[in-house]
């Protein structure tokens, strides 16, 4: 769970927020300011612009909003429930379908950040993304099980923050076993309101789908799911 301790604007009631004002935008034009954004780990960045207000979160989601539309999106962060990680197993070797879902895939990249998440069905659980940002070697965490009554992820290390997502995803749809987050806005619209990754929140998306199918997370991207690697390379085109 992201720390909440800047400030939103001009109301001191809204601690974990950070505000960005136009001039200092115009100033450090050269994207210091989102450096900062992501080294301070506040849920959002609010920019005001002419008419109404642009919105940043960690996850490299932008979008315009209302003051209003603000306000309810950060009562919605003291409200939210985020899920815990409870380390436990050891590193596990991985099969092939991931190690050439890794050769082949590729994600958004932005702010020499990559953005986006994979989960491959293994005996035992799945294995998804470790929970980092930063470009270079992609690095993964064994989820071992998610206990979504109270939260928890159960993980040999921190594992992406979709993980409890991914997890209702391969519970729902059996005859599946790769999924994909991207963050292109795309996909079959299931709900109308931006929700933080890693909450309790985001589970509303998850669904029986076909593979193939996919799912618009609001704001933040999509998922797809596939049967086997060769599914996964027809629909992106990679033979």
């Amino acid at each position: 769970m992201y720390k909440n301790y800047n400030i939103f604007m001009d109301l001191n009631q809204y601690p974990h927020v950070l505000e960005v004002k136009q001039k200092e935008l115009i100033v450090r034009g050269d994207g210091t300011f989102i450096k900062d954004f992501h080294k301070s780990k506040s849920n959002l960045m609010v920019q005001k612009l002419e008419s109404n207000y642009k919105l940043f979160t960690q996850d490299g989601a932008e979008f315009e909003l209302s003051l209003n539309e603000c306000v309810i999106l950060i009562e919605k962060i003291k409200k939210t429930e985020y899920y815990s990680t409870e380390i436990k197993g050891k590193e596990e070797a991985l099969q092939r379908d991931v190690l050439d879902l890794i050769e082949n895939i590729h994600f958004l990249s932005k702010d020499n950040r990559r953005y986006g998440s994979f989960a491959v069905r293994q005996d035992g659980g799945f294995v998804t993304t470790a929970r980092s940002k930063v470009e270079g070697p992609m690095e993964t965490a064994f989820v071992y099980d998610v206990d979504h009554n109270h939260r928890r992820v159960f993980a040999n290390k921190k594992a992406s923050l979709n993980s409890p997502l991914l997890h209702l995803f391969f519970k729902y749809n059996p005859q599946l076993n790769i999924f994909i987050h991207g963050h292109e806005l795309t996909g079959k619209i299931v709900h109308n309101s931006y929700e933080f990754p890693g909450t309790i929140g985001e589970n509303v998306y998850a669904r029986k789908v076909e593979s193939g199918e996919l799912i618009y997370l609001n704001e933040h991207g999509y998922i797809v799911g596939f049967k086997n690697i060769q599914e996964y390379k027809v629909f992106y085109e990679l033979e």
